[in-house]
């Protein structure tokens, strides 16, 4: 009968355990604790327009709607990205041709 007594008490033992939620070990448990950071916030303000953005939807984008003769302003066209690019293949061979390189692409841009 002791036995019978004992094994009821293990079995409610391990209905228990099963019915807690198992905390994670080791690093994971730090991390999981830790509230997630979000998105870096941006170098400007948010109510802050660039300078060059707001000029150009003040004043350039005002004159090309006129010169092109367009009606919507979202037909303006704008640019997204610039690409410079130089090829110098020369330069792995003599490393000097490389400063007048970096030279002429800094007057560029």
């Amino acid at each position: 009968m002791e036995k019978a007594a004992t094994t009821m008490a293990d079995e409610k033992k391990k209905d228990e355990q099963q019915k807690k939620p198992k905390a994670p070990k080791g690093d994971k448990a730090q991390a999981s604790a830790e509230p997630k950071a979000g998105p870096e916030a941006p170098r400007h303000a948010a109510k802050e327009t660039p300078r060059l953005r707001a000029r150009f939807e003040k004043e350039v984008a005002v004159a090309l709607m006129k010169e092109l003769e367009l009606k919507n302003p979202m037909a303006v066209p704008r640019l997204n990205k610039i690409v410079v690019n130089m090829g110098v293949g020369e330069a792995t061979q003599n490393a000097k041709l490389i400063d007048p390189a970096v030279n002429e692409l800094g007057h560029i841009t």
